[in-house]
């Protein structure tokens, strides 16, 4: 059974953030030429240049190519002005999701959804190290919510653009002590070793000030234009997150990690994923909305 969309979110920390969704067959000149934009009722901006000349005032809804996803010079990526987790983002995701549908857009295998997440919402390196920490130690039940429609992560994703962290983070660890270091600064330049095609990409992060781009890309999530799906993702990373701002006890967590290297490719674990979502999230409603999402195609 579909759950309805909400537009409620028992959030204790103002988290902005922003997402980019990347959609196959929508051909954004033909509709800007037969002026089908006049429909949606957002504050939208169109640039049709490529990577490297896009523009945006991250105030405004972007609409842009994306060669990853084209497909006969059609297919886009809609990125989302900074943005706060409330009733106004649900309702323009919903207008843009039904948009993007009606107007040829569908989901393919190379469709992603990154969230991007303003760094500085950290408080302390405390809470950094909790929230990779946390991350990799149940990197496969993220990656299973995460796949979103699909039974698994797209293959593009895990062998591609959104690498498993897991593996990387302990060889970092062994050679630099990455979770014994203290300086902030020093911390984020080892965290730069990843490559930014990885399922947490942290090459934007400068450091714990409001420098714009300053950011943590969750690069994982499967493309969709279910707006329940897109809301369920970035609910439960800023979930995470203000857990890891508020418990920041990594010190037990990287203990329990250190012994996770012997565990090579690891598959979910249904008892494992109860315990995260059961930690993370205190309201019956977004238990209900998790477990929906998790259980969707594995019942």
């Amino acid at each position: 059974m579909e759950l309805p969309v909400r537009f409620e979110f028992p959030l204790h920390h103002q988290i902005p953030f922003g997402t980019e969704l990347e959609v196959a067959g929508f051909d954004i000149l033909k509709q800007y030429q037969k002026n089908s934009f006049r429909e949606l009722d957002v504050n939208y901006q169109i640039n049709t240049r490529y990577e490297e000349n896009k523009i945006s005032d991250y105030h405004k809804w972007l609409f842009t190519h994306d060669s990853s996803i084209m497909q006969n010079t059609r297919g886009v990526e809609v990125i989302s002005p900074i943005s706060l987790l409330n009733q106004k983002f649900i309702l323009e995701l919903m207008k843009l999701c039904n948009f993007l549908t009606k107007y040829d857009g569908f989901i393919t295998e190379e469709c992603s959804q990154h969230i991007h997440v303003g760094f500085h919402i950290f408080p302390n390196l405390d809470s950094v190290k909790t929230f990779f920490l946390l991350y990799s130690l149940t990197e496969p039940e993220l990656n299973r919510f995460f796949a979103g429609e699909q039974e698994t992560l797209r293959a593009p994703a895990e062998f591609c653009f959104a690498q498993n962290i897991t593996k990387l983070l302990h060889k970092i660890d062994k050679v630099t002590k990455l979770f014994q270091e203290n300086d902030p600064a020093m911390f984020i330049q080892r965290l730069h070793i990843m490559e930014k095609r990885c399922a947490l990409n942290g090459r934007n992060i400068k450091s714990f000030s409001r420098e714009n781009r300053n950011t943590i890309e969750l690069r994982s999530p499967n493309g969709s234009l279910n707006p329940i799906i897109l809301e369920n993702n970035v609910y439960f990373l800023l979930k995470m997150i203000e857990y890891c701002i508020e418990n920041p006890k990594w010190q037990n967590l990287y203990e329990v990690w250190k012994l996770q290297d012997e565990e090579k490719n690891r598959l979910p674990d249904q008892n494992t994923a109860l315990k995260l979502s059961r930690m993370i999230l205190k309201d019956r409603t977004d238990l209900k909305y998790f477990d929906w999402q998790y259980e969707k195609h594995f019942k």
